[in-house]
């Protein structure tokens, strides 16, 4: 058996090429030319180059693969204007190439990764489950109206015939995340101490490695046209800035920012990015809005129908994530705060450090 696996270089796919080599199949990773192999060096698998926007590539890289992990999209909170149209191009567009392809070719079973964005935030008290309707639309964040619109072509896919199940993970952290992430950002933010203070919300967060497992278990035991949301703690961001201060010893920030002020600044330093600078600003007003959410997350589903049960705590895959930005020189601090990080972590005994 061999499995297709799309962003096969990235955070999530290089997770699941691994966690597919664990389970026993055999690998094939679509990559793009040029693209950064790190996280698939010394592993077992057989390259094809080829785009997801290149139907023909894809359709020569799918043959002989049983089934499909279609982890590629673009992924960002902010792009040059000129280059916005991408997020259509790459994520709708491109998934629409996987879908038809798999389709034409009898592909055994489709496992796309779409995120938790395309259902929404609705409180605190509120988790969000499969069940609920996208509410992001008036933040104006180009991503996720994208993932939306191709997670809706899965389902128009799956009522044609092909047999796809739709995962959404939470926010993941650990290592390998060599972009990185908007978590591995935040806490590279937060050990450097970037962070001027916080913004009262929360979000789930899970260990990638869990996302590839919860994975393979959507390939074998989800049902066709539906959606798990893959998911494990729902934290306030005051809980996850304690944590990574036990963790790492770096003080969290205790300045509570309010949030129109801090939206008005990011729209500030949005313009002149847009405008003067064409480089990514600090933050933008998407992104503050987003992490004013409570973005909790009911789970229950995955676990009732896929067995799912995340094998690790965030504390260890954010120890994880942290010793593999120092091993990888990702942090950017003085060798002596880096050394007293190091220190910090190899007290840790991974008791709980969360409410």
């Amino acid at each position: 058996m061999k499995a297709l696996v799309t962003g096969a270089t990235g955070f999530v796919g290089s997770a699941i090429v691994r966690q597919l080599q664990e389970d026993g199949q055999q690998v094939k990773a679509l990559v793009r030319k040029g693209s950064d192999l790190r996280n698939l060096e010394k592993l077992d698998i057989e390259i094809a180059y080829g785009d997801i926007t290149d139907y023909d590539s894809v359709a020569r890289a799918m043959q002989g693969c049983h089934s499909v992990y279609h982890g590629a999209a673009m992924v960002a909170f902010w792009v040059p204007r000129k280059d916005r149209h991408l997020f259509d191009w790459v994520n709708v567009e491109g998934s629409k190439n996987v879908f038809s392809a798999a389709l034409k070719q009898d592909v055994e079973k489709v496992v796309y990764t779409s995120t938790i964005s395309t259902i929404g935030s609705y409180g605190k008290d509120t988790p969000t489950t499969e069940n609920h309707n996208f509410n992001l639309w008036g933040m104006s964040m180009e991503y996720e109206q994208s993932k939306y619109s191709a997670e809706f072509e899965a389902y128009r896919f799956a009522a044609r015939g092909l047999p796809i199940v739709i995962v959404m993970p939470s926010a993941p952290l650990g290592a390998r995340d060599i972009k990185p992430n908007p978590v591995g950002k935040l806490i590279l933010d937060f050990l450097a101490r970037r962070i001027p203070g916080y913004i009262d919300g929360g979000a789930n967060f899970i260990d990638v490695d869990d996302v590839a497992y919860g994975h393979i278990l959507a390939a074998k035991k989800g049902k066709v046209g539906d959606r798990y949301i893959l998911g494990h703690e729902n934290l306030s961001v005051v809980d996850l800035f304690s944590a990574l201060e036990a963790i790492s010893g770096v003080p969290a920030p205790k300045l509570k920012l309010p949030q129109a002020g801090a939206v008005k600044l990011a729209q500030i330093l949005e313009f002149i990015s847009d405008h003067i600078t064409n480089q990514h600003p600090l933050y933008t007003a998407p992104m503050v809005k987003f992490s004013s959410l409570y973005y909790y997350l009911d789970t229950s589903k995955a676990k009732n129908e896929l067995g799912f049960e995340p094998k690790s705590s965030v504390q260890q895959a954010a120890i994880k994530a942290i010793e593999w930005f120092l091993e990888n020189d990702y942090l950017q601090v003085n060798d002596k705060n880096k050394s007293r990080i190091r220190q910090h972590l190899e007290t840790q005994t991974l008791t709980p450090v969360f409410a």
